[in-house]
């Protein structure tokens, strides 16, 4: 045999056939297919985080602003007798755009987030001796609520059944936003004159 035929006859018998080629396609293919398919959970999740971490940031930064003020500005001073006081919200919805920076009600139609502050002024709190629940009126309660409203919906509130109604002055869940709720306690950081004693 010559040896110039030999070096082809080599490299032809290297080289991949049409069904090895056909059948590593179709592995690569499933792969991929597999791979795409996870793609739109993907995208949804990182949705859902950012979306978690900006209505955080909007709620850090309502309840900042809360805190500063006074706690019988916060309260309104609207507890009294030891009875709760009914919940109320704090100012007008706020809005902010998808990256957590406020917006201005004349521009809200840039606004993807609205958000609500609402106090309670009185915190139920677990009680000594035979009470299982007491009253504190050196505590109030924050809920800050944020809502994904990228379509501009009007908000309506729950306005309560009672007093204790914890979805009182809250956006109604009805309207089908996604809502997000942080809770916050706040307590009055100063002494009040103590009564004086009747002896």
């Amino acid at each position: 045999m010559p040896q110039h035929i030999l070096p082809s006859a080599l490299r032809a018998s290297r080289a991949f056939s049409l069904p090895e080629v056909s059948m590593a396609v179709a592995i690569v293919a499933f792969a991929f297919v597999a791979l795409l398919g996870l793609i739109p959970y993907g995208l949804q999740t990182m949705r859902e985080a950012i979306d978690t971490t900006v209505t955080a940031q909007i709620a850090d930064r309502l309840v900042n602003d809360a805190r500063q003020l006074d706690f019988d500005t916060l309260t309104r001073a609207t507890s009294s007798g030891g009875q709760p006081s009914r919940p109320f919200r704090l100012g007008d919805p706020r809005y902010f755009d998808d990256q957590g920076s406020e917006v201005p009600e004349a521009e809200r139609e840039r606004a993807v987030y609205h958000a609500i502050v609402r106090v309670r002024p009185v915190t139920r709190v677990p009680a000594g001796g035979d009470q299982t629940i007491g009253l504190n009126d050196d505590l109030a309660t924050i809920t800050v609520q944020v809502a994904f409203n990228p379509n501009d919906i009007e908000l309506e509130f729950v306005s309560g059944n009672s007093e204790d109604d914890p979805q009182a002055e809250l956006i109604d869940p009805k309207l089908g936003l996604k809502l997000s709720n942080y809770g916050f306690l706040v307590a009055r950081n100063e002494t009040r004159n103590p009564k004086p004693s009747s002896n």
